[in-house]
Order: C-alpha cells, then sequence, then structure tokens
C-alpha cells in the first residue's frame, strides 16, 4: 500500500524571497520578527517552510514585514 504523504518543502530564505518576488532583506527582518517561523541548521543557515512563509503573506494581507 503506497502512502500519499509528501514530505514538507523547505527552502532557503533566499529562495523565498525569490518565490514571493520580494526582497531578501523583507524576508531576513519577517523571521527576525518572529512573523515566519524559521529552522536552523548546523548553528547558523535558516530554512523555512514554504506553507509557513505563504501562510504568513496570507494572514498579512501580503505584507510579511515586522510593522
Amino acid at each position: 500500500m503506497r502512502s500519499s504523504f509528501e514530505p514538507e518543502k523547505f527552502v532557503s530564505m533566499k529562495e523565498a524571497a525569490q518565490r514571493l518576488g520580494v526582497g531578501y532583506h523583507l524576508v531576513r527582518r519577517a523571521v527576525k520578527a518572529g512573523v515566519i517561523p524559521h529552522h536552523t541548521l548546523n548553528g547558523s543557515k535558516k530554512f523555512l517552510r514554504l506553507s509557513d512563509v505563504l501562510a504568513a503573506m496570507k494572514k498579512h494581507g501580503g505584507q510579511v514585514d515586522d510593522g
């Protein structure tokens, strides 16, 4: 029996910005402000769930900034 489970897609902050058509610094500020949750690998590189990025955009009316 085959499962329909697909793993969650993670993207870098740079890739998230490119996919959304916004600047890297906007995504970075949103992550720093806690608007978009992140996961850190190797102590420094941050990755975002694509679904979290899209949910933040929807919740904030397209504004993922910290203001």
